[in-house]
């Protein structure tokens, strides 16, 4: 059975920077859902907040491909992720703190 990472911080921090750097890649929530083997409700509940635990390896991909460390991820602040550097880009449009989702 794989190791999960309890929901140890709100799930609008993680859920917010992974919203944050899905959208600054230009990627809709199915594409990123497809590129990561997962189902759009996936993405979907991690972005809202409804997921209570994510697998560590699907984590571990996810910071990978958006170029920060799992903490970042988890916790990191926006001036932090504003530094990411997405390995999957759709698009050239990159945003800033002041932009990011809510």
């Amino acid at each position: 059975m794989e190791k999960t990472v309890k929901r140890t911080q709100p799930p609008s921090i993680l859920g917010r920077n992974i919203k944050y750097l899905r959208v600054a890649s230009d990627l809709t929530q199915a594409e990123l859902a497809q590129h990561m083997g997962v189902s759009l409700a996936t993405i979907g509940n991690i972005e809202s907040g409804w997921t209570l635990e994510v697998r560590a390896s699907l984590l571990a991909d996810l910071a990978k491909l958006f170029g920060v460390s799992m903490d970042v991820l988890m916790k990191g602040r926006l001036a932090d992720l504003a530094e990411a550097k997405p390995k999957l880009r759709r698009g050239a449009r990159r945003i800033y703190p002041s932009e990011a989702p809510e």
